[in-house]
């Protein structure tokens, strides 16, 4: 944690991305990395980024992997409520998740970068 803490903290410029490099490795239930935070003392923002980077993990193509099917994904995602993820976050996706996939989608057909920036605003609502 030491070196991500004072990389983000010596770039002025990202010290309001501080929580969510510090923070997106945590687990819900306390069992993480970097400081092995319990329930709801991870920063709100380092929650989503996790949620929205698992997902995301899940969905999409990687050199190692071929994307695993959205029924499965989102199984997934519910069966790690109050483990990995925060219930509100997780209800927060049920709300949203039409939204959510098709960003997701336009992201997978293109670069839009900005797709991705906006499936963490949503989750945030």
């Amino acid at each position: 944690m030491g070196l991500t803490k004072q990389m983000v903290e010596d770039i002025a410029n990202f010290s309001d991305f501080h929580d969510i490099a510090i923070a997106h490795h945590e687990r819900w239930e306390g069992s993480a990395y970097p400081a092995g935070l319990k329930g709801e003392k991870p920063p709100l923002t380092g929650e989503i980024m996790a949620f929205a980077d698992v997902f995301d993990a899940l969905l999409s193509r990687r050199p190692y992997k071929d994307p695993f099917p959205l029924s499965y994904a989102e199984v997934y995602m519910r069966d790690e409520k109050a483990k990995h993820f925060d219930p509100m976050l997780v209800e927060s996706y049920e709300r949203v998740k039409d939204e959510i996939i098709e960003l997701h989608n336009s992201i997978q057909d293109s670069s839009n970068n900005f797709a991705r920036g906006r499936i963490t605003a949503i989750l945030a609502r």
